[in-house]
């Protein structure tokens, strides 16, 4: 039974993509920790989770769960929902 519950949890924790920022970044681009938002990309688009992270270098945004393309650079926009829904 602990088996089933594990892999869903990996399976939910890959499904749910989390954009990291550092904290100074976030700030100026008006992303609050916790913030849903829709990432775009020449790949397409998909939602994820605003993460504050110290150990990123300032300037720069980070989307988990890219699979085949993670570690890639790639040009994208963070669009926020109306009102910056957290």
């Amino acid at each position: 039974m602990w088996k089933a519950h594990q892999a869903v949890g990996k399976a939910q924790e890959a499904a749910s993509p989390e954009l990291w920022a550092h904290p100074e970044t976030a700030r100026s681009e008006a992303l609050p920790e916790g913030a849903r938002v829709e990432v775009e990309t020449p790949l397409g688009r998909v939602k994820a989770r605003v993460v504050h992270r110290e150990d990123l270098p300032k300037g720069f945004l980070y989307l988990s769960g890219l699979g085949a393309v993670a570690g890639r650079l790639l040009e994208g926009r963070v669009l926020v929902p109306a009102g910056g829904e957290a």
